[in-house]
């Protein structure tokens, strides 16, 4: 399988591209996803995972190791001010409501974006039809009618390249020493 020129490219690694990644390897097609952060994110970001997402995905095979990493929407509470330290008022925001045969999913529950990253990889990385490139940045697209040529530019150079790249010198400042990404040019049908 030709990985320099798979039929798709999805620009962003975060959990939408992902699961798009996801979906498309779990029926085999050849999937590339470039992602311009050079490291995996940390910390929470949307993490409010809704009942209909649970069954996407149990759709892409990862339910059970996202619900093992869940937690519940915690109580909230609203503070007597000034100070801050005493509570006037403790609420949920939403009921807990247990799981049915037929609503096996029927809470908001809340898992952050850099836990679910890892589960999506780690099922990605099952599939070989898909290649994850972190350091990837789309500088620009142009759509023929039938294909799509796009320039890629590369942060991390101790990666491999690939075959189509040619080397530019570029930096961000003048105090900074020059750096020098590849540029990858490749084409999408």
């Amino acid at each position: 399988m030709n990985y320099t020129s798979p039929e798709i490219l999805i620009v962003g690694g975060g959990p939408s591209g992902l699961i798009l990644a996801l979906s498309l390897a779990r029926n085999n097609v050849p999937v590339r996803l470039i992602e311009k952060s050079t490291t995996e994110r940390v910390g929470q970001r949307g993490s409010g995972i809704s009942p209909r997402t649970f069954e996407v995905f149990e759709s892409l095979g990862v339910v059970d190791d996202v619900l093992k990493q869940v937690i519940k929407v915690p109580n909230f509470c609203v503070f007597k001010m000034p100070g801050g330290t005493e509570i006037i008022n403790d609420f949920n925001m939403e009921e807990y409501v247990d799981p049915t045969p037929s609503i096996p999913y029927p809470n908001l529950m809340l898992l952050g974006q850099d836990l679910l990253d890892k589960i999506l990889c780690a099922e990605l990385a099952k599939h070989q039809c898909c290649q994850i490139d972190l350091g990837a940045e789309l500088q620009s697209l142009k759509q023929w009618e039938d294909r799509v040529e796009v320039v890629i530019i590369r942060h991390d150079l101790s990666q491999d390249t690939f075959d189509s790249i040619d080397p530019v010198v570029a930096h961000s400042s003048p105090e900074d020493p020059p750096v020098a990404p590849v540029v990858e040019h490749a084409s999408y049908k």
